[in-house]
């Protein structure tokens, strides 16, 4: 059978496999010369073949440092070849390599290193400032290894002595860890998620009968490799299915990436898709008439059908436009790298449900997934032609789902990970005896199954007259309302209304307002309140935002107001902010 004609169900592929070694091996055995891992610009290509090979070749080179079955090593990398090339000899060799966030201070870096005992850390020249006195445990030879450039104080990977393994290769089982992802810390110090080999192979399975992936599939890898969904699209499903993953180190990339790559499966947070959404609008806004006003009537037409479809709580199929719309769409999605998507996704936050309705109405159908690091990114999903808006989709294939009576979403399978890593009293404390994984998740189940968020059990809104409210849910229909916004924050619990607080994207008000415009500018500010009267038109009464503050810089997760995965750290964010949000409160009174 030629690679072109394998399945994914076929023996020459690992999707049946045990472990992703033994997954990686069948794939290489079964399409070898496919391409699998190649840079942006092209300039560096790998098959699969090469790719064994390259593995194989950095594995006796560790091997020979000392690295050894069970033995933790840290990347500190950027998504290109070589990350993938460490992570998978570590793991060819029964090690454990897990990623560390590139956002990460030099103390936060030290912290994962001191709790997960790692013994080597590789990394690249744009980290040597971070890297440089970070402390090991039992180091494993010179300690730090550099690919793509030299790191003061590291021996270059290229430069390290590589004989014959000694013997056969270690053989890892179902049960050992393969890797540790380490929780956003939104609420406290991240803890270590032991994730094993037949944990990542459950899920690859799970994702597999979801989506269609069968063939010769293309992803793009831009999100940090220290997050589980990436490591999923881009890494471990490429082993057990054969993808061709273009390295994209620079997310603002991604854009004009998939113009020229045209993914077959696309995931990103719904930061992503609204910035896509915002760039597809700006570009048929910049055509001459009657063209702009063919695009705009079309996606009028096809957004209002899919609103509509989607207010009467019907499940969403592909949709075909009239043949009035259908040429003048496809044309839309070719030109932005969209036109031969299997699949697209999106999670890690809500999903306004116009942002959907908009990519389905040009006809990608955006669907929504749920999934913590604690289950190996899996939870529920939406496949073509079963997405239902509003929703995250239904339980995914091996996930048991059930709603607690405080509405605490439980969960318990062969995803769920081993445990946290050194913390027996965390772990205890988010699965109880019966096997059953405590989310801190909320949501409801409608009568066809399908998950609805009401939001985080810790982060619910009870204003001063009782009311139970989800911020992130009112945080998404901001953010939805105008590309300015790259976060909203919204306070409100123990109050007698909502107020916000927003956080402005600088490459979207600079191409908006000139170079030189602040967040502070009267334009600006009009413009956000535009935003802002757009989102409460969409949100209850209950729920609408009666004041905001623009905040003068962005937020990072340098200042400790984010969290590596871009998530909002609410206690900082409030504190920071307390005197502006007391004054926010104060005038109304």
């Amino acid at each position: 059978m030629s690679g072109a004609e394998a399945t994914p169900g076929s023996p020459e592929l690992g999707l049946g496999a045990p472990t992703l070694c033994e997954a990686f091996a069948a794939t290489v055995r079964g399409v070898p010369d496919r391409l699998a891992i190649r840079t942006a610009d092209g300039t560096r290509t790998l098959t699969w073949a090469a790719y064994d090979a390259e593995v194989q070749r950095c594995a006796a080179a560790l091997a020979a440092l000392g690295v050894a079955p069970g033995d933790r090593v840290a990347l500190l990398l950027t998504n290109r070849p070589e990350f993938h090339v460490a992570d998978a000899a570590v793991m060819r060799l029964g090690g454990v390599p897990f990623s560390v966030y590139a956002t990460y201070s030099r103390p936060q870096i030290q912290s994962l290193l001191d709790d997960s005992g790692a013994r080597l850390l590789m990394t690249e020249p744009r980290f040597a400032d971070v890297v440089d006195s970070l402390v090991l445990v039992n180091p494993a030879g010179p300690g730090v290894i550099a690919v793509g450039g030299a790191v003061p104080g590291a021996v270059a990977l290229e430069d390290l002595p590589a004989p014959p393994p000694p013997g056969p290769w270690p053989a890892p089982q179902a049960s050992d860890v393969v890797t540790l992802i380490y929780t956003s810390g939104t609420t406290g110090p991240p803890k270590g998620v032991e994730l094993t080999h037949g944990n990542a192979m459950a899920a690859a399975r799970s994702f597999a009968e979801v989506i269609d992936l069968r063939g010769e599939t293309r992803v793009i890898s831009f999100l940090p490799m220290a997050h589980v969904a990436e490591r999923n699209v881009s890494h471990y499903l490429p082993m057990a299915l054969g993808f061709t993953t273009t390295c994209c180190p620079d997310p603002a990339q991604i854009y004009d990436l998939a113009a020229e790559v045209h993914p077959s499966w696309m995931f990103g947070v719904p930061r992503i898709w609204e910035k896509l959404q915002a760039r597809i609008e700006a570009g048929v806004s910049a055509l001459p008439e009657p063209e702009r006003r063919a695009y705009r009537d079309a996606i009028a037409r096809g957004t209002q059908e899919i609103i509509a479809d989607a207010g009467a709580g019907r499940t969403l199929r592909v949709r075909r436009p009239g043949p009035e719309d259908a040429g003048v769409l496809e044309v839309l999605r070719r030109a932005h790298g969209l036109d031969r998507l299997r699949a697209a996704h999106t999670g890690a936050a809500p999903m306004a449900v116009h942002v959907a309705a908009f990519f389905h109405a040009i006809g990608v159908p955006l669907g929504e997934l749920w999934g913590l690091s604690e289950t190996t990114g899996g939870g529920t999903s939406s496949p073509e032609g079963g997405v239902r808006l509003g929703t995250v989709g239904r339980p995914s294939p091996g996930v048991e789902l059930r709603i607690a009576a405080d509405q605490e979403i439980l969960v318990r399978g062969p995803l769920l990970m081993r445990g946290y890593h050194g913390r027996p009293d965390a772990t205890a404390e988010a699965i109880d005896p019966d096997g059953w994984f405590h989310t801190g998740d909320l949501g409801a189940l409608d009568d066809d199954g399908y998950l609805r968020l009401v939001g985080r059990k810790k982060e619910i809104i009870i204003n001063s007259a009782g009311k139970n409210m989800s911020p992130a849910l009112i945080e998404a229909e901001l953010k939805a309302a105008s590309p300015l916004l790259a976060h909203a924050c919204v306070i409100g619990d123990a109050r007698p209304y909502n107020v916000a607080l927003l956080a402005l994207d600088p490459d979207v008000l600079a191409a908006t307002f000139g170079p030189e415009a602040a967040p502070g500018d009267a334009a600006v500010h009009a413009a956000l309140t535009d935003a802002v009267e757009r989102a409460n038109a969409r949100l209850a009464r209950v729920e609408q935002i009666k004041r905001f503050h623009v905040a003068p810089q962005p937020w990072t997760p340098q200042d400790g107001l984010l969290t590596p995965t871009m998530k909002l750290r609410r206690q900082q964010i409030a504190a920071h902010h307390a005197g502006v949000i007391e004054a926010l409160y104060a005038a109304l009174r």
